[in-house]
């Protein structure tokens, strides 16, 4: 048996190797837990800098966009495109999307969790803009600042007030946005219609986009804008429309129909457009409603296409719009007499035969009008070369042969009655 002193060693023994066991326990604890807070620091830090880069790279790329420094809005744009993939997540902090939350991104930000701040994707923040920034935001984001009417100011609840004077669009977007303008404007068209092509496809390329997208109201006037910078009113329209669509009040588009409408009367040689003729909700969708601006103001309400309009129409449609000046070899003068102007030519053989009490014309004017019709069809700078317009020539020649013939016939039986 053991003596009363051995235990008392062995228990000296013990709990000198339990402290030692434990102080190198804690020690070791301590180290490994060292190491990884510092590696999570580490990736935290460097993660966080990468998004406060990404921000600044996107906001300076804008402001050397803005003021004109196109060559090194370029180099900013090509450094930004390096990282911004399709694996980039949008969020907005003022926005939220159905089915979709990145608040407990920020939750993990502010907090010690940060393994969860690691499994999360890239993401990127809205681009926004305040009014004393007005400078640096491209043109199309000033009416953004400015995007209710009178009524809807009124109407607003007082939550509203403190983002309405705001430009917010999401980044990615506005990233391609930004390449359209500054490739166009160093004159490298291929690369600009590439961005362009990007946007046309992220906005309405499928319903997954449009569902993962903030400010889409934003995004569809900037394409819109695109389209305006192309020549196509149109499809202008058409995306205005649609935004609308997804937000009737407190949405700039309002604003840019009615720029479109202020262009269509700038486009009216006389700068009175027909408005009661047309319908504007279908500018978007029925160019010839838009045509209607420039017919007579009685007459064309129920007409909705080329097909249903008559030749006055059409011949006024001509005249009225200033877009024919450049698609005619002679100068259009619909209110001079007697001029080289065909159009005019037309129109007044068009309406001196309305207005005969018979209908009836004499051969030399019908002979004349055939050929001011032929000689329109012909003109060599639009219609020349038209299918449509040379198979028109070929039945007036046809029609006008037939009259000849008639005429002759008629002179021969006329000179053997006389016999």
């Amino acid at each position: 048996m053991y003596r009363k002193r051995d235990w008392r060693l062995m228990e000296k023994v013990g709990r000198q190797a339990g402290r030692q066991a434990g102080r190198q326990a804690g020690r070791q604890a301590g180290r490994q837990a060292g190491r990884q807070a510092g590696r999570q620091a580490g990736r935290q830090a460097g993660r966080q800098a990468g998004r406060q880069a990404g921000r600044q790279a996107g906001r300076q790329a804008g402001r050397q966009v803005g003021s004109g420094h196109l060559q090194a809005g370029v180099r900013v744009l090509e450094e930004v495109e390096k990282w911004y993939n399709s694996e980039v997540k949008a969020v907005c902090g003022s926005a939220a999307l159905e089915g979709q939350n990145g608040q407990h991104v920020f939750v993990n930000l502010i907090s010690d969790n940060c393994i969860n701040v690691f499994s999360e994707l890239p993401f990127a923040f809205c681009v926004k803009f305040v009014r004393k920034e007005e400078y640096r935001a491209p043109y199309i984001l000033w009416f953004e600042m400015n995007r209710g009417m009178t009524e809807e100011v009124k109407q607003r609840l007082y939550y509203e007030n403190r983002w309405m004077d705001l430009a917010k669009v999401s980044g990615r977007p506005f990233f391609y946005y930004l390449q359209y303008l500054t490739y166009g404007g160093l004159s490298e068209r291929d690369k600009q219609l590439h961005a362009f092509r990007k946007l046309v496809s992220y906005a309405s390329g499928t319903r997954r986009n449009l569902i993962n997208m903030y400010h889409i109201e934003t995004t569809l006037n900037i394409l819109g804008r695109c389209y305006e910078m192309e020549g196509d009113y149109e499809k202008a329209l058409d995306y205005y429309e649609i935004s609308v669509r997804w937000y009737g009040t407190n949405n700039t588009a309002n604003w840019h129909r009615q720029r479109v409408q202020l262009l269509i009367i700038t486009e009216h040689r006389f700068s009175r457009p027909s408005w009661k003729n047309t319908s504007a909700e279908q500018w978007g969708t029925n160019s010839w409603q838009i045509a209607k601006c420039y017919m007579p103001p009685d007459g064309y309400t129920a007409v909705t296409s080329v097909q249903d309009t008559e030749f006055n129409g059409i011949i006024s449609v001509m005249l009225n719009c200033r877009h024919f000046d450049s698609q005619m070899t002679f100068s259009i003068a619909p209110q001079q007499p007697n001029t080289t102007c065909l159009l005019t030519k037309a129109r007044d053989f068009c309406n001196g035969l309305r207005h005969t009490a018979d209908c009836k014309v004499t051969y030399t004017v019908r002979e004349d009008m055939f050929i001011v019709l032929t000689s329109l069809l012909n003109d060599p700078r639009s219609l020349a070369n038209d299918q449509a317009a040379k198979e028109a020539i070929l039945k007036l020649g046809e029609a006008l042969t037939s009259i000849q013939q008639e005429w002759m016939l008629a002179i021969i039986l006329g000179l053997a009655v006389k016999r």
